[in-house]
């Protein structure tokens, strides 16, 4: 239960400019449509600050529409110059110091919103997908239905690879990774 939505600006008059085919509104009522099926889903997107003619105030509607979404996870691109493309063309391109600062703020509020998200996770139970034995700590490495990455130890490492086992989120183990217990059976 992972979607990746691309937004890349929450600002209406930019997302024009950028010749997208959506607004904010329709973008946010795609998410409220897929969290009323999917609940526990993460939601990522992509974000290019910085494009041609985006002030201030645009970042800053960018920047409270990601959180009024609720979103789990930014991409962030930030905006640079491509020869023949039409916003190579466009006035007011910002300057790259400040691309280079919105899309620092962008990313410091990623992880925010990662772990806001993933904090909801302790204390369910969660199945997950083993993926890898090479952990430092001994650990089985793998992923959620809704792309969280967790490690737990489950005994034999290798052999749990490819499989499915629900696990107890009890904590964090890195900045991203969860720490799950088995599930007694």
């Amino acid at each position: 239960d992972h979607f990746h939505l691309p937004l890349q600006s929450g600002s209406d008059e930019i997302l024009k400019k950028m010749g997208r085919q959506y607004n904010g509104k329709e973008y946010f009522e795609t998410v409220g449509r897929l969290r009323s099926v999917f609940p526990e889903a993460m939601i990522s997107c992509d974000v290019i600050p910085g494009f041609p003619g985006e002030t201030e105030e645009h970042f800053l509607e960018t920047v409270e529409f990601i959180k009024r979404c609720e979103l789990a996870s930014l991409h962030v691109f930030p905006y640079s110059a491509r020869p023949n493309t039409r916003a190579l063309r466009f006035p007011n391109h910002v300057e790259k110091p400040e691309v280079s600062r919105r899309a620092k703020v962008l990313r410091e509020l990623s992880e925010q919103l990662y772990f806001t998200f993933a904090r909801k996770c302790l204390g369910k139970t969660m199945e997950v997908l083993w993926e890898s034995s090479q952990d430092e700590h001994q650990m089985t490495v793998g992923k959620t239905k809704n792309y969280l990455p967790v490690r737990a130890s489950l005994g034999d490492p290798s052999s749990h690879v490819g499989q499915i086992s629900s696990v107890i989120i009890k904590g964090f183990l890195s900045s991203k990774d969860l720490l799950g217990l088995p599930v007694e059976s």
